[in-house]
């Protein structure tokens, strides 16, 4: 099983194409054409009537902005983190020098 010198190189030509694709830049866009394939005008120009759109009412910034226009929804208010626990902080510190 002998390998020509040609057929080497064109080997070694197709693994380093193959290994300068696999490199994925940050700066560089990379595409899949085949997701391109799965859209059609048609497809990309469909829209959901506004009115359909059901949003809860938890999930719904608060009407009132007489509070400084806070745009947090009643849940995302409620999700944030306002405790402290200093109290607990005090109690766990370890006494030095006794």
């Amino acid at each position: 099983m002998s390998s020509s010198k040609s057929d080497i190189t064109t080997n070694w030509i197709a693994g380093e194409k193959a290994a300068r694709q696999t490199l994925i830049m940050d700066s560089e866009v990379q595409r899949d054409g085949r997701v391109l394939d799965l859209t059609d005008d048609a497809w990309r120009e469909d829209r959901l009537p506004y009115e359909d759109v059901t949003i809860p009412l938890s999930e719904l910034p608060e009407s009132e902005q007489d509070n400084g226009g806070s745009t947090e929804s009643v849940k995302e208010q409620e999700m944030k983190w306002s405790d402290l626990a200093l109290q607990s902080l005090h109690e766990n510190t370890p006494n030095v020098g006794t």
